[in-house]
């Protein structure tokens, strides 16, 4: 099977791997404080949604811009003012839109390693050069030079088309922004992961219901379990920072609540399964909570 797109052009344009370094490095300086995420990037990475945002604002640019460019059509057919205004109002929304989807992508993406942050760079530059013809034909809509503003603008929603064809490779190929929950789901049935004297008061321990790992944690009477993969991109729970009844993922940062399996900062929108618990003759035993 041949590279996709995104791939191929990653590894042909050098390029991208500087580009990429200059740009990871100043957005989290922006978005992270000592390493963790602060709440601007979890806002922005959608945790408040319970799932990531930046697919939801994409909707709305290229939605605004497929319109601009059926308006423009039908204008250049009929001659309509009417048809022309509303292809401009049509195009400064999806510029509008265009800058807040590309924060929350910026959010996403700031996270990211290898190839698949080469191919986000390539996704980001190629989104800007849209956005920035589109800001241009704008401004000769606004000054009354309509041929060259259309031209313009149908080359950008040809540049944000193939953009958005290297965004579904980041999602669909390679995973970014899905839950990184891995199947098969925990026991539905009572199983025995660990001795009760091998659980340490306070202290993550990684265990195993059948093919499943799991994080325990004893807080006096009250043992907490939840599946052990980040579901960001699977990051190893168990040895992660505790705070409380919190960890935090050793890879990106993300905080969940053991208690509930609730993300408390990004980048993981999607809430851990938990586990119900039970000590049965010296052994603690988990299965799927209901509801999971």
């Amino acid at each position: 099977m041949g590279l996709a797109l995104g791939a191929t052009l990653a590894q042909r344009l050098t390029w991208l791997e500087p580009l990429a370094n200059v740009l990871q490095s100043r957005a989290n300086a922006v978005l992270t404080r000592d390493g963790a995420p602060t709440p601007a990037k979890s806002w922005l990475n959608g945790v408040w949604l319970g799932h990531p945002l930046h697919p939801a604002l994409t909707d709305v640019p290229i939605g605004a811009w497929t319109m601009t460019l059926s308006l423009d059509a039908l204008a250049a057919v009929s001659g309509s003012a009417g048809m022309k205004r509303a292809a401009d109002a049509t195009l400064a929304i999806g510029v509008a839109g265009a800058v807040g989807a590309a924060a929350a992508g910026v959010a996403d993406w700031s996270d990211t390693q290898g190839e698949t942050r080469r191919i986000g760079a390539l996704h980001a530059v190629m989104n800007s050069l849209a956005l920035l013809l589109n800001l241009w034909s704008l401004g000769k809509r606004l000054t009354g030079s309509r041929g060259g503003a259309v031209a313009l603008s149908t080359i950008a929603y040809a540049i944000a088309g193939l953009s958005a064809n290297i965004g579904g490779e980041l999602v669909f190929r390679r995973g970014l922004g899905v839950s990184h929950q891995v199947w098969p789901a925990p026991p539905e049935e009572f199983t025995a992961v660990l001795s009760e004297a091998a659980l340490s008061e306070g202290r993550l321990t990684r265990a195993r219901a059948g093919d499943v790992p799991v994080c325990l944690l004893r807080r006096g009477d009250q043992i907490y379990a939840v599946e052990e993969w980040c579901t960001h991109l699977g990051g190893p729970l168990a040895d992660g920072q505790l705070d409380g009844t919190a960890v935090t993922c050793p890879w990106h940062g993300s905080r969940f609540d053991l208690t509930t399996g609730e993300p408390l900062n990004g980048p993981a929108t999607v809430p851990l399964r938990r586990l119900e618990t039970r000590v049965q003759d010296g052994s603690i035993e988990v299965r799927a909570a209901s509801g999971e």
